[in-house]
């Protein structure tokens, strides 16, 4: 009985590493990736749901709405919140955060700033972590908004004052302002 509950255990840890796989190939647009990521994801949903704990069967259930979302049309409002929505139902620990956080990080890179924000503001709500706020930095940085740029390095120094990086960045950001002026 322990082995199954093992074997489960560890479906449920490679469904949720899966998950993040996929959205990554969703943001890459690597839409092959994506098909071939999901049928997985639909292989083991199907061993492990209804054996798995509530809380987890309602993490597996979020995560797959969250797949269903197209993220090329985050920008729409609606679909905005149901991504929001999603998010606040999704039992966060700190492996699962991880990813999140890398996820926010790729909306950033990829330019894809409204849903940087909004997830990156939601993960400073469910962990006790910095690197939300220095994604919100990022961010911020990119759309020129410099006092919430600042507002967000000072806050991430705060909870990881030996990152030079991000010092540095802050310096950066000090100087785009004063070239403004």
């Amino acid at each position: 009985m322990e082995n199954k509950d093992n074997r489960i255990s560890e479906l449920f840890d490679s469904y949720s590493a899966i998950v993040s796989l996929s959205m990554l190939a969703i943001a890459e647009n690597d839409i092959e990736g994506a098909i071939c990521l999901n049928k997985s994801l639909k292989k083991i949903y199907e061993q492990i749901s209804g054996k798995v704990s509530e809380k987890q069967q309602l993490t597996l259930e979020s995560y797959q709405k969250l797949l269903g979302l197209e993220y090329s049309k985050l920008s729409n409002d609606n679909a905005g919140k149901k991504l929001k929505t999603i998010l606040m139902s999704i039992d966060f620990d700190y492996d699962e955060t991880l990813h999140w956080i890398g996820l926010a990080q790729l909306f950033q890179k990829e330019k894809k700033y409204k849903e940087a924000i909004m997830l990156a503001e939601y993960l400073t709500t469910v962990c006790d972590s910095a690197p939300p706020y220095l994604v919100l930095a990022r961010t911020y940085r990119d759309l020129k908004m410099y006092d919430m740029s600042i507002k967000g390095y000072n806050t991430y120094l705060l909870l990881n004052e030996n990152d030079k990086e991000a010092k540095q960045e802050l310096d950066k950001v000090f100087e785009e302002m004063l070239e403004l002026k």
